[in-house]
């Protein structure tokens, strides 16, 4: 490999840096910034999406993002909805 192709060769790291900055500059978040914000995981966020119940995305290029202005509506949207997993531990008295 020369070094112009070293040079060349970029990071996973870096292209995460990468989308999260033009994720900003769009005024959207990255699928990372969603899970951590939700407390879910990834496929979470796939079966909410195809389930359409999850929070308002939009696919730029191979990367989704999620305006914030549309998260924060799905957000106030869902506000008292308990989560399924809550219910059920309401309902059987089983503890968290």
């Amino acid at each position: 490999m020369t070094n112009q192709e070293k040079t060349a060769m970029v990071t996973d790291a870096e292209i995460s840096a990468r989308v999260t900055a033009m994720a900003r500059e769009l005024d959207c978040f990255t699928t990372r910034d969603v899970t951590l914000l939700t407390g879910t995981g990834r496929e979470t966020l796939v079966k909410l999406r195809n389930a359409g119940k999850g929070p308002p995305s939009v696919l730029v290029g191979s990367t989704l993002l999620y305006p914030v202005q549309a998260f924060k509506g799905w957000i106030n949207a869902n506000i008292g909805n308990p989560h399924p997993k809550s219910r059920k531990r309401a309902l059987t008295g089983d503890a968290p």
